[in-house]
């Protein structure tokens, strides 16, 4: 799950210490849409009651939940049976449905600037191999280019419980990587309102969202990247209180190829 806005950096969190007295937070690490994800809760009183370790197990059983519906490379998941029906009905989950509803808002106000149908073309490229990393050819591109249009996407709905998709382009690709991690972020947080955690940090790789603040009240402190710096370097620190603050990168996807850098944004 990748392509975010190009502001050229990944994220890294600098927090100071806890007060004296105050429970240490807690935190979830995990691996998930191609990335390293962490929840911490910083809630005091959720952290001593133990809903902290609770939320935290949701957020983790949602990762997977959501991985396995989204996902553009496990076969079993709604996406992956859909870009590979070769043009047949397909029933998903609903939040398969509901995601991709939000994504097909976001292309009709953007005419198409945001385009959850731009799988036949990102395909051409492949910037996760370790070898045999090309330029696709000229071909190809035009080629991907006649199937991209949302409107092939068609929805079913009469069954709300097991709706029904199509691509009634069959070279069509639905590719998430554009609203994914924003939308699970957005449904952790959810969680972990719902069982009273007001101060916790959602990091999907480069997706930060903040609830609240820190529990002396003061901001979330964040750092950004140093574009082609090491792991720790900075070109700033913003501070935040209940927001999210999404980057992307030119330096962590991309190959070269005669002297020039392609790269996934």
């Amino acid at each position: 799950m990748r392509r975010a806005l190009p502001l050229l950096c990944l994220i890294t969190l600098f927090l100071a210490g806890c007060a004296i007295g105050r429970p240490q937070p807690v935190s979830r690490t995990g691996f998930a849409f191609d990335t390293v994800i962490q929840v911490t809760v910083y809630d005091p009183e959720a952290i001593r009651s133990g809903a902290a370790e609770s939320a935290l197990n949701d957020c983790m059983a949602l990762a997977s939940r959501y991985e396995a519906l989204f996902s553009t490379t496990r076969e079993d998941s709604d996406i992956y049976r859909l870009n590979h029906a070769d043009g047949a009905a397909v029933r998903v989950d609903p939040e398969t449905v509901l995601l991709l509803q939000t994504a097909l808002s976001y292309a009709d106000q953007t005419d198409d600037l945001f385009n959850p149908l731009i799988g036949a073309l990102t395909s051409c490229w492949d910037f996760s191999a370790t070898t045999d990393r090309h330029v696709p050819d000229a071909q190809r591109i035009t080629e991907a280019l006649l199937h991209v249009d949302p409107c092939c996407l068609t929805m079913d709905l009469s069954d709300q419980t097991a709706p029904v998709l199509c691509l009634s382009d069959p070279a069509a690709r639905i590719d998430t990587g554009g609203i994914a991690k924003g939308y699970i972020a957005d449904r952790m947080k959810e969680t972990l309102v719902h069982q009273g955690i007001n101060s916790a940090l959602i990091n999907l790789g480069g997706n930060v969202l903040a609830i609240g603040g820190r529990p002396d009240d003061a901001p979330f402190r964040i750092g950004i990247r140093q574009p082609f710096g090491t792991a720790r370097e900075t070109s700033d620190i913003i501070s935040v209180n209940d927001r999210s603050v999404v980057t992307s990168g030119v330096y962590e996807r991309y190959f070269e190829a005669d002297g020039r850098r392609y790269h996934h944004i």
